[in-house]
């Protein structure tokens, strides 16, 4: 693939814009904020980048901006490469070997179990005992797991990590936290996950994908993933399947591993706070999927606490990436 800078610079009618190179015009549209004074291309080997300079700060290849605005006919296709030549790409290309990421040795005296009242009061499922391998430990080396559920994450078969969640309540650890301020007890983290694990390289519930499945629902944590995949029914259907990613954050891998599946629709739902990194996210993954936004309004449920019918209202109130983008922009405009 090659983007011909002349061809470019004339059928859009760029000009220089600063003194780093940059260019524009007013037929160049930022597409979020739709301005053009300081939506600017950059030309580089490989292609080019696009970078809006307002607040929007959106960025994307100007490969992925040229389909956006219709003109892939600017871009050329080369199908003659010398022997000596690597293919790039300005947009990420897949790996041609996956990297294998190492095992995780479990906690010393890990034993599995099957049921639990923690998990049995936020609605586990017992096919998922299985999927997470749930399990604790009493071995007297690892005191700091005795109160804890163990979680196994696995990714391509391999166990390459695990999270432990304390069993004491919210209202415990926020006192815990009180009482470990004042220096009179010490502090209870909530998880405690393995060490040496590159989380950002797991996708948790990957496993569960299969060469049927076109959508994905991406939450953030294992409970969200856990509470949506039973109002659902995911398990019995290979179409539809739950993701989480450790936090409110999509990485460049595990955008990679999705790429590596049939996957064509991401359905992004992170909880209420997180507008900025939906919008920042959504965007990355609709340079390879076509992308829906759920947004919840309201800041005491998340995908870990509701309801079939709050999330099916969210679902039908889904907004593409680029219309969620304009929206929350919209509504932060208007509440000034």
């Amino acid at each position: 693939m090659r983007i011909n800078k002349e061809q470019v610079i004339s059928e859009l009618s760029l000009r220089h814009f600063g003194s780093k190179g940059w260019m524009n015009s007013d037929q160049t549209l930022c597409p979020i904020c739709n301005r053009s004074e300081k939506f600017g291309i950059l030309f580089t080997q490989t292609g080019g980048v696009t970078h809006c300079f307002y607040n929007c700060g959106v960025n994307m290849s100007l490969y992925t901006y040229l389909k956006h605005i219709g003109r892939k006919d600017l871009v050329e296709y080369e199908y003659e490469v010398s022997i000596n030549s690597k293919l790039k790409s300005v947009y990420r290309e897949e790996e041609t070997e996956e990297e294998q990421l190492p095992e995780i040795t479990l906690p010393k005296g890990y034993e599995r179990i099957n049921y639990d009242k923690y998990l049995a009061d936020r609605n586990f499922k017992s096919y998922q005992y299985d999927q997470f391998e749930v399990g604790v430990t009493h071995y007297f080396l690892e005191k700091r797991l005795w109160n804890y559920l163990i979680f196994v994450l696995k990714q391509n078969n391999r166990t390459v990590g695990w999270l432990a969640r304390s069993k004491y309540s919210k209202q415990w650890h926020k006192q815990n936290l009180e009482n470990y301020k004042l220096g009179i007890e010490d502090l209870g983290l909530r998880y405690r996950n393995s060490t040496g694990t590159d989380f950002e390289k797991i996708l948790g519930g990957f496993d569960e994908i299969t060469t049927n499945t076109s959508i994905i629902i991406a939450v953030e944590g294992l409970f969200d993933k856990t509470n949506i995949s039973n109002l659902l029914n995911t398990n019995n259907r290979e179409d539809l399947k739950v993701v989480f990613t450790f936090g409110d954050k999509f990485s460049d891998h595990q955008i990679e591993l999705l790429r590596k599946t049939n996957v064509k629709n991401v359905i992004l739902m992170y909880d209420n706070n997180t507008i900025s990194q939906s919008k920042r996210y959504s965007m990355e993954l609709s340079k390879h999927f076509n992308v829906d936004v759920c947004y919840i309004d309201n800041p005491d449920i998340d995908p870990g606490n509701m309801d079939i019918n709050y999330l099916q209202e969210i679902l039908s109130n889904k907004k593409n990436y680029y219309y969620f983008y304009n929206s929350k922009i919209s509504l932060k405009l208007n509440q000034l």
